[in-house]
């Protein structure tokens, strides 16, 4: 009897060590899952270092019908708004290794077979579920992501005359492998893919202005962690062997295809994401040199943070009917599910259902009115009616705002908690919630809506314009609306546009479709319908000089390729407007309010129907005041520009007011008038964007320069007491927007 207890002990005592040991033995990655939650299937494929040879991969599926689905592992991962689209081609069958799978199973695989770390790691791909009778029929689809919560999401884009595209990095935990996904394509009318072309990650983070140029030679001093390089290359098998920025050694040379077609998924064990300051990647440079060179550079861009991207709705007693609380989201990126926390007081059982809704809240004196936020998010098109109950179906069943469908209602509830994942509740791509506003309903029959609040990034600074068209178009009444957060943690928002335009003659009746609209390089002028339409804005806005002189560009810019646009095509990438059909919300991804290629102070011009070319109508992207912006306006004289005839503005200003430069400063949306007292006066104004402090630093710069050159510088007469000095002297900075056209940024 004591020798079996005395065996049972050192049993258990071995299987306590074993466990620590694995336990100790764990690394990021060790723990990889995709979720599947569409096309009548739901469910997960686990996939686990079961020890240094072993993976234990777990199948707990639920579907309708027999087992008779197949199980495989593609090339590239599952973004999932695109609905299994371009997954890629096959790197695995599930099946092959027991044969026919059900939709529950364990299995314990050679780690060979399916590696969780390196170069040929799972991680990253995706997995899909496709009929075994039709196996090119893909029914449902996830990517395999680390199940730890430590990940990080950064993308570098592309966009000149000659490539053009986008690749995304994600780090699956603090010191696991990143994922590199992506693909870049020709622009300059090429009709064939080219291979041969090395990429690297420069050592040095360098200002926005620098990489839209870019430099035309590199060498590998630049690279990161060059210390590391040789031009004889590295050891391709083991990614540490290798510089941290040599992509070529460990990746091997880049293709740059045509119109999407060379997309690459690679998986690299040394490219970290964390860190503080160059011990990370993200704000480097990422370059692609051209076909078979060393040095010579075709394009580049800054690796910018974006995720784990939070937003949060929140709720006030005194000002939402006694509701208080925060609806909070977050995301990791594309490819990770979204997760949702809900924590609600003062219900006291009179709600029910709560929504993400279409837009944000534009109406103080009706904020949840249809009018005001509009309905349910649904970009999908899902009937409610035939939604499964609440937590039974996959999430593509639900409209994705319907939260309450999704995970149950708040009727009878005082206090309301939830902790959960939702597949279908994007925080990035076209779809986005942010932006948007969360709407809870009352408990009764005509299911009323109690309050509502919007949703706004965690910590978010906003940057809003608005377009006024009732105010400068003889055709058009409503506006367009621009908005753009800056977040502390470097992570800037695509822009939001919130159109709302109807015909001015007719607003309730006559509606017109499919019209396009654009961001074009100037504000308006002088003209209107009598005497040439918004002729005076000039072209779209094209600051990276993509090529557009044939039909090769109009099949490649679209929804899936925005950096192949114009940064002014708008509807190209996110699609047209119907006037007088009500209110629209769209998501961009390149058209800044925030960088060197700010679309303030430009202008938004709608053209004809049915895709029409002719413009119909056209106003001012003006800026909005706010924390990061704030307008100057002031008035000096013309006798400085009258004794100067000849000479240009920029040269005047630099020559007697000693400009001062910085790259902290950024302007946007100036204006040159006549003066409003005087007419021997002009009238300045700009819009300054930066935060307040730094504000505060130019100004103090400015007005330095000021009383060094204060001899040099003509009030306006009769108003020789208007504005401080350090507005005054503000002037020039202002005509040397105007003139110039060039905008200093970081």
């Amino acid at each position: 009897m004591l020798a079996t207890m005395t065996c049972q002990k050192l049993f258990s005592l071995c299987i306590t060590l074993t466990v620590l040991f694995c336990l100790c033995q764990a690394r990021d990655g060790d723990d990889v899952v995709a979720y599947i939650s569409e096309g009548d299937i739901k469910g997960s494929f686990h996939f686990e270092q079961f020890n240094s040879t072993i993976v234990k991969i777990t199948i707990k599926l639920s579907y309708d019908g027999v087992d008779n689905k197949l199980y495989r592992i593609h090339q590239h991962p599952s973004n999932y708004q695109q609905k299994c689209k371009h997954l890629g081609e096959k790197v695995f069958d599930m099946d092959s290794i027991k044969g026919h799978l059900g939709k529950e199973e364990t299995l314990y695989v050679d780690a060979n077979k399916i590696p969780l770390h390196g170069k040929n790691s799972i991680q990253g791909r995706s997995i899909s579920v496709a009929l075994s009778s039709n196996t090119s029929k893909i029914l449902a689809c996830g990517t395999l992501v680390s199940k730890g919560t430590e990940n990080s999401y950064a993308v570098a884009s592309i966009s000149n005359s000659k490539i053009a595209g986008k690749f995304e990095f994600v780090q699956q935990g603090l010191n696991g492998d990143t994922m590199i996904t992506g693909e870049i394509s020709h622009s300059d009318r090429s009709t064939v893919a080219t291979d041969n072309h090395k990429w690297y990650i420069l050592g040095s983070t360098e200002p926005e202005e620098w990489v839209a140029n870019c430099q035309t030679h590199m060498n590998w001093t630049q690279v990161f962690d060059s210390d590391r390089m040789s031009q004889s290359g590295c050891n391709s098998t083991d990614a540490k062997t290798c510089a941290i920025g040599d992509l070529t050694g460990k990746h091997g040379t880049l293709d740059v295809g045509v119109a999407g077609d060379k997309k690459l998924t690679v998986i690299d064990s040394n490219l970290p994401l964390f860190g503080e300051g160059d011990n990370n990647v993200k704000q480097h440079v990422f370059v692609i040199l051209e076909q078979g060179s060393n040095d010579k550079v075709l394009g580049c861009g800054i690796i910018k943070p974006k995720g784990p991207f939070k937003a949060i709705s929140t709720f006030v007693a005194d000002k939402n009917s006694g509701v208080s609380g925060t609806v909070e989201f977050e995301q990791i990126s594309p490819y990770h599910r979204t997760y949702f926390v809900v924590n609600l007081k003062g219900l006291d059982e009179r709600a029910k259902g709560y929504h993400v809704h279409k837009f944000p809240i534009s109406d103080s004196s009706n904020p949840c009115s249809a009018a005001s936020v509009g309905g349910h998010l649904n970009p999908w098109g899902i009937n409610p009616n035939n939604s499964p109950k609440p937590g039974t179906g996959p999430m593509d069943k639900y409209e994705a705002g319907d939260l309450s469908g999704k995970f149950g209602n708040l009727a009878n509830k005082t206090d309301y908690e939830l902790k959960i994942y939702d597949e279908n509740l994007p925080m990035f791509g076209h779809h986005a919630l942010v932006g948007r506003s969360i709407v809870i309903h009352n408990n009764d029959a005509s299911n009323s809506r109690m309050t509502c609040a919007n949703i706004i990034p965690h910590q978010g600074v906003k940057i809003e314009s608005w377009t006024n068209f009732t105010k400068q178009s003889d055709l058009f009444d409503g506006y367009v609306q621009l908005v753009q957060y800056v977040l502390p943690n470097g992570i800037v928002t695509p822009t939001m546009y919130i159109i709302d335009v109807v015909y001015q003659d007719n607003p309730t009746s006559r509606k017109t479709l499919k019209h396009n609209f654009h961001v074009h390089v100037k504000p308006l002028g002088n003209d209107t319908q009598a005497n040439g339409t918004c002729m005076s804005v000039g072209g779209h806005y094209n600051p990276n000089s993509v090529d557009v002189g044939n039909d090769v560009y109009k099949e490649q810019c679209d929804q899936d390729h925005p950096y192949r646009c114009e940064v002014g095509d708008t509807s190209a990438k996110v699609g047209t407007y119907d006037v007088g059909y009500g209110k629209r919300f769209y998501c961009d991804e390149d058209s800044p309010l925030y960088g060197p290629h700010t679309v303030l102070g430009r202008s938004i011009v709608f053209h004809a129907k049915e895709m029409g070319a002719p413009r119909l109508a056209c106003a001012d992207v003006v800026p909005v005041e706010g924390s990061m912006v704030k307008k100057h306006t002031v008035e000096g004289s013309k006798k400085i520009v009258d004794s100067n005839r000849g000479a240009s503005m920029v040269d005047i200003l630099l020559e007697k007011f000693g400009l001062p430069q910085s790259e902290d400063w950024r302007f946007g949306y100036p204006r040159l008038e006549d003066g409003s007292n005087n007419k021997e006066c002009y009238s300045f104004s700009f819009y300054m964007l930066d935060k307040a402090n730094k504000q505060t630093e130019a100004t103090k710069k400015i007005k330095e320069a000021f009383e060094a050159n204060k001899s040099s510088y003509r009030p306006c007469p009769e108003n020789e007491d208007s504005g401080s000095i350090s507005t005054q002297s503000s002037i020039f900075l202002s005509i040397l927007c105007v003139l110039s056209t060039l905008i200093l940024w970081r």
